[in-house]
């Protein structure tokens, strides 16, 4: 019997052990939420009043390729 209680007694502060980990873990995770959350809201804050752009606006955003790295075998049509 005394074998059986040393070892829960042995098992017992293992899991304390774990236990100690899992919650400094969870508080570590928690902190970075709370920073993410911080840099969330900055975010919402400047694009607050913004608009989607229109068809306009994308079709007027200038896409040609001044210089590529490779010539390219293909003609673009």
């Amino acid at each position: 019997m005394n074998a059986t209680l040393k070892y829960v007694e042995e098992k017992a502060g293992q899991a304390d052990k774990l236990v100690a980990e899992l919650v400094k873990e969870v508080q570590k995770a928690n902190k970075e939420v709370e920073k993410h959350g911080k840099e969330v809201e900055k975010v919402k804050t400047k694009t607050e009043a913004a608009e989607p752009m229109t068809k306009e606006d994308v079709d007027a955003i200038d896409i040609t390729i001044d210089k590529a790295d490779t010539p390219s075998t293909e003609e673009v049509q």
